[in-house]
């Protein structure tokens, strides 16, 4: 028992650490709230002299989601600590999915993998665990994913409209391009210039927060639809 809880707690302090230093995605913190309500409660069972081991496992459960399902510099530097206290931790990498798959199951894990792939690279985490030919897979779907999402956020600067098929689409896509920087104040001197002129993102503002979708108008009998 002293061991569950001392890994479990060696995780406990790791993630604060981590947390306090980086920028860590505002959608992960719920989760990780969870976490700290799980250890007040087991800190009071403990004193009162409960057995908690059912407990302090799936507490390490949500421990081992928080820092796996996406892929981001956290969680390599979190798991290149926590790999020395291996007992009850089990890593379930994004990465052999995506390439199993050829895709993000996700525009979440899209953004995740994209805005943090360079930081990843340049820390060699990854070539420990990754052929170089690996790596390259990811880096071409990282670039066919975001492409599609350029070219679609393309069309809608064409046509001056969001269609109703394209509505779900095109709101993960600002979400994505967002997450890069979009509608901060100036793109100057970032990739996003080279793709976005100001007035294309003043539109783009627009057709997000003002234009309904248009839906394709049902055909009528004795008419072609259009």
């Amino acid at each position: 028992m002293d061991m569950l809880y001392d890994d479990y707690s060696r995780g406990v302090e790791i993630s604060n650490r981590i947390l306090a230093i980086s920028d860590y995605k505002e959608g992960l913190k719920y989760v990780w709230q969870i976490t700290l309500d799980y250890a007040d409660t087991y800190k009071t069972d403990i004193v009162g002299g409960k057995s908690i081991k059912k407990e302090l496992k799936n507490s390490i459960e949500v421990l081992s989601y928080l820092w796996s399902q996406y892929v981001d510099i956290w969680s390599e530097m979190f798991w290149s600590e926590i790999d020395e206290y291996p007992n009850g931790y089990k890593r379930v990498e994004a990465i052999p999915k995506i390439l199993e798959r050829g895709r993000f199951r996700g525009v979440g894990e899209a953004m995740h993998t994209r805005y943090q792939w360079k930081a990843l690279l340049d820390s060699r985490f990854l070539l420990k665990r990754y052929s170089l030919e690996e790596l390259q897979k990811v880096t071409y779907i990282i670039a066919t994913d975001e492409g599609k999402r350029l070219s679609l956020l393309k069309k809608c600067l064409r046509n001056k409209r969001l269609s109703h098929s394209d509505y779900l689409r095109f709101g993960e896509a600002i979400a994505f391009f967002t997450q890069g920087g979009l509608f901060n104040e100036s793109t100057s001197g970032t990739e996003l210039e080279k793709h976005f002129t100001p007035a294309d993102i003043r539109l783009l503002d627009e057709i997000w927060e003002y234009n309904p979708p248009v839906a394709r108008t049902p055909a009528v009998a004795g008419q072609v639809s259009t």
